[in-house]
């Protein structure tokens, strides 16, 4: 994220200072946007009618395509729901999201951390922030609310200007 994306999402949201600041110990909020969550729901129900409409039930001739055709419907079910439902969660020490399994991650862990926000479409666009953990393990966390998006942004100022030693005279 350039300076200038970074200074107009500030502006967006009315960011003046961290959300995790001020007594604020824990920022919860849905992960997708209901814009988000309303498109994935046409989706999903316009793939069930479309696979109800073009599959010959008559031509099903065992249990193992029966149930090829079932697995499939469930895991598309069970993806919705977890969009639907889909939570993160910030305090000052993990960050985590419930999703099929709920991703934790431990933010003294951090190696590194990016926020993939683009200003004036986050409404079809959901937000997120990419985090490295070791070498190889990366994580995905998105956020919707303004309140969990503010705190991604305070800890991506966090770990970028961390490295750097306090300058001025000693």
């Amino acid at each position: 994220m350039n300076r200038a994306s970074e200074s107009v999402m500030v502006r967006e949201m009315g960011a003046e200072e961290s959300a995790l600041v001020g007594g604020n110990e824990r920022v919860s909020g849905f992960a997708f946007s209901v814009l988000t969550k309303i498109l994935s729901l046409l989706l999903t129900l316009g793939l069930i009618y479309l696979g109800f409409t073009t599959i010959d039930v008559a031509s099903l001739h065992s249990w193992q395509e029966i149930g090829l055709v079932l697995a499939g419907l469930a895991l598309l079910l069970a993806g919705q729901i977890y969009i639907l439902r889909s939570k993160t969660t910030i305090d000052r020490e993990y960050i985590s999201q419930s999703w099929s399994f709920r991703k934790r991650v431990r933010i003294a862990h951090i190696a590194e951390c990016k926020l993939v926000y683009i200003p004036f479409l986050s409404w079809i666009i959901t937000p997120r922030l990419v985090i490295r953990v070791g070498i190889v393990h990366f994580f995905v966390f998105y956020a919707a609310d303004p309140a969990v998006l503010r705190a991604f942004l305070s800890l991506v100022y966090q770990r970028t200007l961390s490295p750097f030693p306090p300058s001025g005279p000693k």
